[in-house]
């Protein structure tokens, strides 16, 4: 007798368990992220083989409808302010530039000999 011969024993009746139990792990595992009252946007599933290997993959995106403990809901306020923040920010200095490039296009100067150089750049590298 081997000694291995117990391990590949083993082995098989490892890989008879796992392949008579893997469709239902991954209808288990296709039915936990999906609510039936929130259909999602974005909902792939699927498996590849890879070798004697199947890896199994799920990619979800929709709206977060579960409950929030109070941690999240303190970092999830956090971030929508600083999201809109930014935005905003962003729209105020995209607003600023175009308003300065309408000035220089307009030849009004603010300033008396003073320029930032912007419409000079625009005007070699667009116009």
């Amino acid at each position: 007798r081997s000694i291995a011969r117990p391990g590949k024993r083993l082995a098989a009746w490892a890989m008879f368990w796992f392949s008579s139990r893997l469709p239902k792990t991954y209808r288990a595992v296709g039915s936990v992220y999906v609510s039936s009252q929130a259909p999602l946007v974005l909902d792939i599933r699927g498996s590849v083989p890879i070798g004697r290997h199947r890896y199994f993959f799920a990619m979800f995106a929709g709206r977060n409808r579960r409950d929030m403990s109070p941690q999240e809901k303190t970092l999830d306020n956090l971030l929508a302010v600083l999201m809109l923040t930014a935005f905003l920010a962003f729209c105020v200095v995209t607003g600023c530039i175009g308003l300065y490039l309408l000035k220089s296009a307009l030849g009004i100067d603010l300033f008396a000999d003073y320029s930032l150089g912007l419409w000079g750049c625009v005007q070699t590298h667009v116009l």
